[in-house]
């Protein structure tokens, strides 16, 4: 249950991230959509699929390097002010990184 509580924190995260334009070089609506297309989103999405399901999952051999990637990625959306995500949720969320014992 612990898992699955976790799993809806970066399918939530996806979504709130918003833009936010203050003449900043950070391009926050490319953040959100680079966030929302990146693999982890998609492996997380299937993961929680087969969670709330019961069914089996598969982790792709590269889970552990895309969700570092992703949670890099939201972290730095988090830092240029894009969301309303913390820091604390982004360190939360890296815990799923390492669900498949990597």
């Amino acid at each position: 249950m612990k898992y699955l509580k976790m799993l809806m924190l970066p399918l939530s995260l996806i979504l709130m991230v918003g833009c936010e334009d203050d003449g900043v070089v950070f391009d926050c609506t490319k953040a959100e959509a680079d966030l929302s297309a990146h693999p982890y989103a998609e492996y997380i999405i299937a993961y929680s699929t087969a969670a709330t399901s019961g069914t089996a999952y598969t982790f792709p051999g590269d889970w552990n390097s895309q969700c570092g990637d992703y949670y890099d990625d939201l972290q730095e959306a988090v830092d240029e002010g894009c969301t309303d995500v913390t820091s604390q949720n982004v360190t939360d969320g890296r815990v799923l990184c390492t669900i498949n014992g990597g």
